[in-house]
């Protein structure tokens, strides 16, 4: 089997998982509702807002963390979003560990060369 072909075998059996199939069922919700939409849309813009302040350690650095879990408390009101962040943690929780598996591999082929 070459390369290639795993690599799309791998990709079609992450996408017949049924957390990616719910994750997908969710992301059509969420992009239909524009209350559920702008929620969200403005939790992400302070989670960037508030990660920008981090990395330049700025002083405001406290006052966007309060602003962001505000928020984020704010759309667990929407259960589809609170299911939503989960599917997605766990998501990226699956791929990292599919990364690092795969960058574990190529570095034991370039070393054992």
């Amino acid at each position: 089997m070459s390369k290639l072909s795993k690599l799309q075998k791998l990709i079609t059996s992450i996408a017949s998982q049924e957390e990616i199939i719910r994750f997908k069922e969710l992301e059509v919700i969420i992009d239909h509702n524009q209350e559920i939409k702008n929620e969200y849309t403005i939790l992400l813009n302070l989670q960037k807002d508030m990660v920008a302040k981090e990395f330049k350690k700025n002083k405001d650095l406290d006052k966007a963390k309060a602003l962001y879990d505000i928020q984020k408390e704010k759309i667990m009101k929407f259960y589809i979003l609170e299911e939503y962040l989960d599917l997605l943690d766990t998501i990226n929780d699956d791929l990292n560990m599919i990364k690092s598996i795969i960058e574990t591999e190529i570095n034991f082929e370039l070393t054992s060369k």
